[in-house]
């Protein structure tokens, strides 16, 4: 976050998009060549630019898709703090693509088997869910979250 802070008070945030797509790069591969403990301030990167959404959409979707890599890998992060911003997403954001991958990183946090889910957060994230499912027409965003839905009334 050390990183986040000096850029944007320089005003000059543009390389963080960079960076992040550079991140998602060598998250997706099969073969990780990157430990979890140097992607540790992604979680934090995500909770600081989802209130700027509408400014820093290439921020949040980046952050969104390292975290999806991370789980997909079995790497550990602070779910305390995605939950946050995932429940904040859910309720209030209206962008498909950046739903559909939180619905996507909350499934994966949901069906993982290193991440352990905290279940103090299913109430918030049932009404999330069912904000999106009440006010979305997006198909997989519906397949998703119905999905989601299951899961936790499973639990």
């Amino acid at each position: 976050t050390e990183a986040v802070v000096s850029t944007q008070s320089t005003g000059d945030i543009g390389i963080l998009p960079n960076i992040l797509n550079l991140l998602v790069n060598i998250t997706s591969h099969d073969d990780v060549i990157i430990c979890e403990y140097n992607l540790k301030a992604i979680p934090q990167i995500l909770s600081l630019y989802t209130p700027q959404i509408n400014y820093q959409y290439d921020i949040v979707l980046c952050a969104l898709k390292i975290l999806i890599n991370m789980t997909c890998s079995n790497m550990d992060f602070d779910l305390t703090l995605v939950y946050m911003t995932m429940i904040h997403l859910l309720h209030g954001c209206k962008n498909n693509a950046i739903l559909l991958r939180v619905l996507t990183l909350l499934r994966n946090i949901l069906n993982s088997e290193t991440l352990k889910h905290d279940y103090t957060f299913d109430d918030e994230l049932m009404r999330g869910i069912g904000t999106v499912l009440s006010s979305n027409e997006d198909k997989d965003c519906l397949e998703i979250a119905n999905q989601i839905y299951r899961l936790i009334s499973d639990h």
